[in-house]
């Protein structure tokens, strides 16, 4: 058992003091019908219930929380995206169309790049267990949704990164969406770069960052 996440649990949900496992805990749930339907996005692992990787307790995306109404349990309301090197589509994928494959040059450009190259890339595409047919799915991956109507974005890119342009893509489809979008690059950095303060440009890159979140926080009519 993962004690780290179970003290976690433990701290946040009241309910799991009287069990003693988390796969107590989910059951517990189940029977209560407190914990949703397990997606194909989220993983269990092992018959001690050990939680290896939970990518989300419910699936929650830009898209379904806009296309939902604010009510007393779901009560999100987005006022911005601030989205840091973010990784937006699944590569490779032969039905990426062409225009777009060729804005996405990055993949082969920085596929050996440093702390995140290509392959690894892959890896943690693969790990996320997304079937082939819902690569394509906008709630999955955000270029292929409708960028109509979204908040304004934030998108701090790095250069040494195979998935750098898929910042700039975005910004670009936000853009011809009416979405009020902001962007800034930081030429020679590679991915990861926020957790290396010791980096030249990483203390700029938090001066801009803290400004943008204002920028995304302002109230909009």
């Amino acid at each position: 058992m993962d004690a780290a996440h179970w003290t976690q649990i433990i701290d946040n949900d009241p309910l799991a003091k009287d069990v003693a496992s988390i796969s107590e805990y989910r059951k517990l749930k189940e029977e209560r019908g407190k914990l949703p339907e397990v997606k194909w996005h989220q993983k269990f692992s092992g018959a001690e219930g050990s939680w290896s990787a939970v990518r989300r307790q419910e699936p929650i995306s830009t898209q379904s929380v806009l296309s939902e109404p604010v009510t007393a349990t779901r009560n999100i309301i987005l006022t911005g995206q601030n989205l840091i090197v973010p990784a937006l589509v699944a590569w490779p994928d032969d039905e990426i169309p062409a225009d777009w494959r060729a804005r996405l040059a990055s993949h082969t450009e920085y596929a050996d790049a440093p702390l995140l190259n290509t392959k690894l890339d892959e890896k943690f595409i693969d790990a996320l267990d997304i079937p082939a047919d819902e690569r394509r799915n906008g709630e999955n991956f955000p270029v292929w949704a409708s960028h109509e109507g979204l908040p304004p974005a934030y998108l701090p890119m790095d250069e040494c990164d195979p998935i750098k342009d898929h910042g700039f893509l975005y910004a670009e489809l936000l853009q011809q969406a009416g979405v009020l979008t902001r962007t800034d690059y930081y030429k020679g950095l590679p991915n990861m770069f926020v957790q290396f303060p010791e980096l030249p440009k990483t203390p700029q890159a938090g001066i801009y960052l803290s400004a943008a979140i204002g920028w995304l926080l302002q109230e909009r009519k």
